[in-house]
């Protein structure tokens, strides 16, 4: 995963005036229509840090991705072997260290409706 704020060339702690500066400035530096490679990695970068939600699940699998992938992992295989406890505590475990990620969510409603958890998995569906 390429990092975001590095293709910005700004901090972490950036904020979003910082944030559309920056993007102004690289898209000078590599305008789309002489660089649309150097330009889609700039934009993808900014979208994602310019949106407060998909910025805060961004950071979060900077600092936790590998425990995300790896509670991801195991809770799809969970859901695989059709041992769906197994997948809602995986999944939860995912939405307690970031609450915003969408696929665990959605996954999680899942686990939830397979075990006749029919309220859970609505709520989780409605988030």
């Amino acid at each position: 995963m390429e990092n975001y704020y590095d293709i910005l060339e700004i901090d972490r702690t950036a904020d979003e005036r910082e944030i559309k500066k920056a993007y102004a400035k690289m898209v000078r530096m590599y305008p789309p229509e002489k660089c649309e490679d150097e330009f889609k990695k700039i934009r993808e970068a900014y979208e994602t840090l310019i949106n407060p939600i998909a910025r805060d699940t961004y950071d979060k699998m900077l600092d936790y991705g590998d425990e995300i992938n790896d509670l991801f992992n195991s809770g799809e295989k969970a859901m695989d072997d059709q041992d769906y406890e197994k997948a809602i505590q995986e999944f939860k475990k995912i939405l307690v260290i970031s609450p915003a990620q969408p696929v665990a969510r959605n996954l999680l409603g899942l686990a939830y409706y397979y075990t006749s958890q029919y309220d859970a998995a609505i709520s989780q569906f409605e988030m």
